[in-house]
């Protein structure tokens, strides 16, 4: 999993192909039930990147997207946001936004 930073975030969601990008704290329990689905996810979809913003770690990129709750998902194609998701969800959930991209 690409661990994102201020100084990255422009260029990996700007690469084609789909991009999830899960935001994420250390002390968030619901994050940490989403870690090993989006470990799983990552090793089933290899032609998705996948990544995790730690809100602490990145406070402009936290303020542009202005996350407001964790967890939230980002989900970009082709650079474009196209959706984005709040809260802990199955990892079905998640398999049905990304094939439906």
């Amino acid at each position: 999993m690409i661990q994102l930073s201020d100084s990255n975030f422009e260029a990996l969601k700007s690469e084609p192909g789909i991009v999830v990008i899960r935001a994420t704290a250390p002390w968030c329990g619901p994050c940490k039930v989403l870690k090993p689905i989006f470990q799983e996810l990552e090793q089933e979809l290899t032609s998705v990147k996948f990544a995790e913003l730690t809100i602490d770690d990145c406070p402009a990129v936290t303020d542009k997207l202005e996350i407001n709750s964790i967890p939230t998902i980002f989900f970009y194609k082709d650079g474009t946001l196209v959706n984005t998701v709040k809260g802990a969800k199955p990892k079905s959930y998640f398999e049905g936004i990304i094939k439906n991209l």
